[in-house]
């Protein structure tokens, strides 16, 4: 019997009470995950350009994209032009190696939300290195930890900057 069918079933019982427990849960998890359910933290970009295009198999162009911020799972950026849900996408990370001391690597992505902000998108992307299938995700995964280790070294500078004010 499934969920649906035992709920409607009882629901006919006398002193049985239906309770919708939606926002409650909602709360429960906004106050467990300080608002935020991501696994890795975001940080704000810097010390690097990322660029993208399509992840079709043709040699499209790279176009430079304006990246908001980081993390392990992926990138949010302000982009021109639209791309759906879904689409899937190369990004390439260039950091500046005399910052950051790291080289530039790719890594698939996979567009998960946009919204219209004046002239430009706002993309969400979630990056996704089983794309990848060859000896290149291992060098991809070990990129993207550095790199996001170099933003949280920045972040935290800048905290005890604001701190010691």
């Amino acid at each position: 019997m499934s969920v649906y069918e035992l709920t409607h079933l009882l629901g006919d019982l006398p002193g049985y009470i239906k309770e919708d427990l939606t926002e409650a849960l909602i709360q429960a998890t906004d106050e467990l995950y300080d608002g935020d359910r991501r696994l890795h933290s975001r940080r704000k970009f810097a010390g690097s350009k990322m660029l993208i295009r399509r992840y079709d198999g043709e040699q499209g162009h790279w176009e430079e994209v304006s990246p908001d911020d980081f993390s392990r799972g992926g990138t949010l950026i302000y982009i021109p032009k639209k791309f759906s849900r879904g689409t899937k996408l190369w990004i390439s990370i260039r950091p500046d190696k005399s910052l950051t001391h790291l080289e530039p690597f790719i890594i698939a992505g996979e567009v998960r939300h946009v919204s219209r902000m004046g002239d430009r998108h706002r993309t969400g992307i979630q990056f996704r290195p089983e794309l990848v299938k060859d000896l290149r995700r291992f060098h991809t995964e070990r990129a993207l930890q550095s790199f996001e280790e170099f933003l949280a070294v920045i972040e935290d500078a800048k905290q005890s900057r604001v701190e010691e004010r």
